[in-house]
């Protein structure tokens, strides 16, 4: 329940920055860094079981014969060395796909925040927290 809360706190001020989108200074830059470094812990840190697919990539990680893509091994195998855990893919899987998809939309609009917004609002929730292989693969 928790995760929800920051999540609308989060998205509440991505709406409300959203105002500020017309210059870009240091202080705006520093608030999309901060709110995607959020958005990683948020989607690293978040409980397996919330979404519908961790615990499915809980059994893949584990079971180790299920035939999937063999990123997904190569990232279990850096997780499993390096972080102890299946709690490792979420976070490896997250600092993937959030920065990159944060450096894309402030490449593409001059609108970060609406954009993110946007983002927050369905692509967000569907890939980067359920579909966590699929967010890289986009």
């Amino acid at each position: 329940m928790i995760f929800f809360g920051i999540y609308v706190c989060l998205f509440c001020l991505v709406l409300f920055l959203s105002f500020m989108d017309k210059e870009k200074d240091k202080y705006v830059v520093g608030a999309y860094v901060a709110i995607a470094v959020v958005l990683v812990l948020i989607v690293g840190l978040r409980p397996i079981g919330l979404d519908k697919d961790s615990g499915e990539y809980e059994k893949f990680f584990y079971a180790g014969n299920i035939l999937v893509e063999p990123s997904f091994y190569f990232i279990s195998d850096i997780a499993q060395s390096w972080l102890g855990g299946m709690r490792g893919v979420l976070i490896i899987y997250a600092v993937l796909s959030i920065p990159l998809m944060a450096y894309a939309v402030s490449r593409n609009t001059k609108l970060w925040f609406l954009s993110m917004a946007v983002w927050m609002s369905h692509f967000f929730i569907l890939q980067n927290t359920t579909q966590i292989r699929v967010a890289v693969a986009t």
